[in-house]
């Protein structure tokens, strides 16, 4: 992963990784309950 800009990708970066992560968790949560 490359961040360019400065803070504002920093930002940007993390609110996608926390996305991401929320998926994530659904994800695995999708398959206790399989």
């Amino acid at each position: 992963m490359v961040l360019v800009g400065g803070r504002v990708s920093v930002r940007n970066t993390a609110e996608t990784f926390g996305l991401d992560y929320a998926n994530l968790l659904e994800g695995l949560g999708e398959l206790d309950y399989a």
